[in-house]
Protein backbone atom coordinates (compact mmCIF):
# COMPACT_ATOMS: atom_id res chain seq x y z
CA UNK A 1 0.00 0.00 0.00
CA UNK A 2 1.30 3.72 -0.27
CA UNK A 3 3.12 5.52 2.36
CA UNK A 4 2.80 9.28 3.59
CA UNK A 5 6.23 11.04 4.25
CA UNK A 6 7.00 10.73 7.30
CA UNK A 7 8.23 14.72 7.69
CA UNK A 8 5.30 16.12 6.56
CA UNK A 9 3.69 19.82 7.69
CA UNK A 10 0.89 18.73 9.76
CA UNK A 11 -0.89 22.09 9.61
CA UNK A 12 -1.47 24.49 6.88
CA UNK A 13 -2.86 28.30 7.61
CA UNK A 14 -5.05 29.95 5.63
CA UNK A 15 -6.23 33.18 5.77
CA UNK A 16 -10.05 34.33 6.03
CA UNK A 17 -11.20 34.56 2.18
CA UNK A 18 -7.59 33.46 1.20
CA UNK A 19 -6.37 30.09 -1.02
CA UNK A 20 -2.98 28.23 -0.50
CA UNK A 21 -0.94 26.50 -2.62
CA UNK A 22 -1.18 22.14 -1.20
CA UNK A 23 2.49 21.31 -2.13
CA UNK A 24 4.15 18.17 -1.31
CA UNK A 25 5.10 19.41 2.46
CA UNK A 26 1.84 18.58 3.22
CA UNK A 27 1.22 15.62 1.24
CA UNK A 28 3.16 13.29 -0.52
CA UNK A 29 3.32 9.32 -0.24
CA UNK A 30 5.51 6.71 -1.98
CA UNK A 31 4.24 2.96 -3.61
CA UNK A 32 6.66 0.64 -4.40
CA UNK A 33 4.24 -0.84 -6.76
CA UNK A 34 2.90 2.58 -8.63
CA UNK A 35 4.14 5.43 -10.33
CA UNK A 36 3.71 7.55 -7.68
CA UNK A 37 3.13 10.30 -9.77
CA UNK A 38 -0.44 8.33 -10.49
CA UNK A 39 -1.10 7.84 -6.49
CA UNK A 40 -4.90 9.35 -6.00
CA UNK A 41 -5.47 11.40 -2.56
CA UNK A 42 -9.53 10.93 -1.96
CA UNK A 43 -10.82 13.54 0.32
CA UNK A 44 -13.16 11.40 3.11
CA UNK A 45 -14.48 14.60 4.88
CA UNK A 46 -15.29 17.89 3.13
CA UNK A 47 -13.34 20.53 4.32
CA UNK A 48 -16.03 22.68 6.83
CA UNK A 49 -14.93 26.37 5.83
CA UNK A 50 -13.47 26.03 2.37
CA UNK A 51 -13.18 23.99 -0.80
CA UNK A 52 -10.30 21.88 -2.09
CA UNK A 53 -9.73 23.65 -5.51
CA UNK A 54 -7.36 21.70 -8.92
CA UNK A 55 -6.89 24.19 -11.58
CA UNK A 56 -9.38 26.56 -9.97
CA UNK A 57 -12.31 23.27 -9.87
CA UNK A 58 -13.72 22.21 -6.79
CA UNK A 59 -12.69 18.73 -6.50
CA UNK A 60 -13.07 15.62 -4.09
CA UNK A 61 -9.91 13.70 -5.50
CA UNK A 62 -6.44 14.74 -7.18
CA UNK A 63 -3.17 13.28 -8.15
CA UNK A 64 0.20 13.72 -6.57
CA UNK A 65 0.79 14.85 -10.13
CA UNK A 66 -1.27 17.49 -9.10
CA UNK A 67 0.16 18.02 -6.15
CA UNK A 68 3.95 18.56 -7.55
CA UNK A 69 2.63 20.41 -10.41
CA UNK A 70 1.27 22.95 -7.91
CA UNK A 71 -2.54 22.64 -9.08
CA UNK A 72 -4.18 21.72 -6.17
CA UNK A 73 -5.07 24.90 -3.83
CA UNK A 74 -7.49 24.93 -0.34
CA UNK A 75 -9.60 28.03 -0.92
CA UNK A 76 -11.29 29.44 2.97
CA UNK A 77 -14.95 30.34 1.70
CA UNK A 78 -15.48 31.36 5.38
CA UNK A 79 -19.25 29.31 5.59
CA UNK A 80 -20.06 25.67 6.01
CA UNK A 81 -20.79 23.88 3.23
CA UNK A 82 -23.51 21.49 1.86
CA UNK A 83 -26.85 23.71 2.56
CA UNK A 84 -25.56 24.95 6.04
CA UNK A 85 -26.92 28.90 5.70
Amino acid sequence: PPVLKADLMPVMNCSEGGEVVITSEYIFATDVDSDNLKLMFVIAREPQHGVVRRAGVTVDQFSQRDVISEAVTYKHTGKQQHGDQ
